[in-house]
This record gives structure tokens, sequence and C-alpha cells, in this order.
């Protein structure tokens, strides 16, 4: 819908419940969306159709966000075992659909808050451990073991 005029603008079909979105910083008529679903997938407001689909073999998308230049972004997942964590955040390429890495994040936390640095290079994600984790917006995507935000808590996510 139109925030100043109430039309509505589209009306897009989802095969599953959409619980994240996030619309690409060079073209606003794409956004992607996720959400209880095993893929995330791009839509086109002109067409009202799907243009890309991601597909992250998860069980739900928490969070999508778009780095510098909207080329990739990452997606942060429940996608979290007792061994393993090696789903919980990945970044894709946009416009070949290619998983760019899963290795982001090693620890066993979900991510369900993702956000870009306003000054840095970088973004952070809230962790279900009850710290933010910052992370370098440039491949390889390492997380900056050194420097985290903590001291509150998270809880009900």
């Amino acid at each position: 819908s139109d925030v100043e005029t109430g039309q509505q603008v589209s009306s897009l079909n989802s095969q599953f419940k959409v619980t994240s979105l996030a619309i690409q910083p060079s073209d606003p008529n794409v956004f992607l969306c996720g959400g209880f679903s095993a893929e995330v997938k791009a839509w086109d407001l002109r067409s009202s159709k799907v243009v890309r689909s991601y597909q992250a073999g998860i069980q739900q998308t928490l969070d999508i966000l778009f780095l510098a230049g909207g080329k990739e972004f990452v997606t942060s997942s429940d996608a979290v075992s007792r061994d393993s964590a090696e789903r919980t955040l990945i970044a894709w390429d946009f416009q070949t659909t290619a998983k760019v890495s899963n290795q982001i994040f090693h620890e066993r936390y979900t991510c369900p808050s993702l956000a870009l640095h306003p000054t840095e290079d970088a973004f952070v994600a809230q962790t279900n451990g009850n710290y933010i984790a910052l992370f370098s917006a440039q491949r390889p995507f390492r997380m900056n073991k050194k420097k985290r935000y903590e001291g509150h808590k998270v809880e009900g996510y």
C-alpha cells in the first residue's frame, strides 16, 4: 500500500508465512522475503512475480540484510544444532543466487537481527547469546573476535 494515499500498489501471493523483508538498494522495485520456508525469494513489484529464488536448506529465515551496493546480502536462520552452526548466517550473491559463504558464524546461537554498521564497512548480528557480534561486510565476512557488544539480555524472539 502507498503510505501517502492508502491505495494498494501490488498484491503478491507467497506460499509461506513471511517474517523478513529487505528492499534491494539499487532497485526499489525488487525486494527479498524470507520466512517459514527453505528458500528466500526475490520479487519484482512491476510484474508481481518471483524473479529469483535462493535455496538455503533451512527451516526459517529470521532476517535479511543487503550489504553495501546490493550485490550481496546476508540471511540469518534458525539452523543451529548441537554440533554445528554452519548455516546460521549465509552470504549470497544477489545476481547468481549462489551462496558466497555459509561459514561466517561458528557459535551455536541464532541471530534474529542484522544491521549495517553506520560508519564502518561492517555489519552486526544480535545473537541469542546476549551479545552483538561484529562482522566484516567484505569477503570473507569474518567475525571480529576482539570486539563485541554485550551487557544486555535477549529474550523471547
